[in-house]
């Protein structure tokens, strides 16, 4: 009987070191399963990061071409303003010199009308007035009928 339990106690040992290293090989291969599954959520990231990294360059470029068409733009803007001021300025001038050749001529025409009344008092005729003043007939009607209202 003694034999029997030194033989039953050897084959427990080797039984229990047969378990142990299937343990440490299942552990292994999961070990080995863990490993490949982190570096495959790693490749994933670098992917995602590399992805991103190229998007961002994207974006950067188009706000670059964007700042340059907005300082385009305001420069264009400045020219506009620019040539508005010269214009609006070159719009005063001519207003006076219109206004200014207006009440010329509203004294110029004040004096035909004297003239017109003056040479009408002396009996002169349509034609002689007209001919005198360097305007045509019909202006003298025009004029004498005002006159005459």
């Amino acid at each position: 009987m003694l034999y029997f339990l030194l033989f039953l106690g050897i084959l427990l040992i080797f039984y229990g070191k047969r378990s142990i290293k299937r343990k440490e090989e299942v552990s292994g291969e999961a070990f080995q399963e863990i490993l490949l599954e982190e570096q495959g959520k790693d490749r994933k990231a670098l992917l995602i990061n590399y992805e991103l990294k190229t998007q961002l360059l994207t974006i950067q470029d188009h706000l670059e071409w964007l700042i340059s068409k907005i300082e385009d733009l305001e420069e264009e803007i400045k020219e506009i303003k620019q040539e508005k001021r010269r214009i609006m300025e070159g719009n005063e001038k001519t207003i006076e010199k219109v206004s200014h050749k207006k009440s010329k001529s509203n004294d110029e025409q004040a004096q035909i009308m004297e003239k017109i009344l003056k040479l009408t008092k002396e009996d002169k005729s349509i034609e002689e007035i007209a001919s005198i003043l360097h305007i045509g007939k019909g202006e003298v009607l025009f004029i004498q009928n005002l006159l005459k209202k």
